[in-house]
C-alpha cells in the first residue's frame, strides 16, 4: 500500500466520524495518546483473526489518526506556550 493510499482510507475513517464527532481540537496529546494505544489493540485483534487486509488498514488508520492528532495538539500546545513566553518578556 502507498502512502498517499493510506492516508485516502485515514481521512475516511475521519469523514466517517464527521457527524458525530466535532474534531480533535482541545484534545490533549496524552487523550490522544491514550486512545492511539486502545486502537493499536484493535490492529493486533484484527491481525490474530487473520482479517481482509482492507480491514486491517482501516483499523491502523485509526492509530495512525490519533497519532496525529496528538502530534497536531501538542505543536498548538507548544506554540501557545512559546507565545506567552514571548508576551511575558520585558519589552525594550
Amino acid at each position: 500500500m502507498r502512502v498517499i493510499d493510506f492516508a485516502v482510507v485515514m481521512q475516511d475513517k475521519i469523514d466517517e466520524n464527521e457527524e458525530t464527532k466535532v474534531g480533535w481540537y482541545g484534545l490533549t496529546p496524552k487523550w490522544c495518546l491514550n486512545r492511539a494505544r486502545q486502537e493499536m489493540q484493535e490492529v493486533v485483534t484484527a491481525i490474530a483473526k487473520r482479517k481482509k487486509p482492507d480491514e486491517v488498514a482501516r483499523e491502523c488508520a485509526d492509530v495512525a489518526n490519533f497519532m496525529m492528532m496528538a502530534a497536531d495538539n501538542y505543536r498548538e500546545e507548544f506554540e501557545e506556550k512559546a507565545e506567552t513566553a514571548r508576551e511575558k518578556e520585558p519589552r525594550t
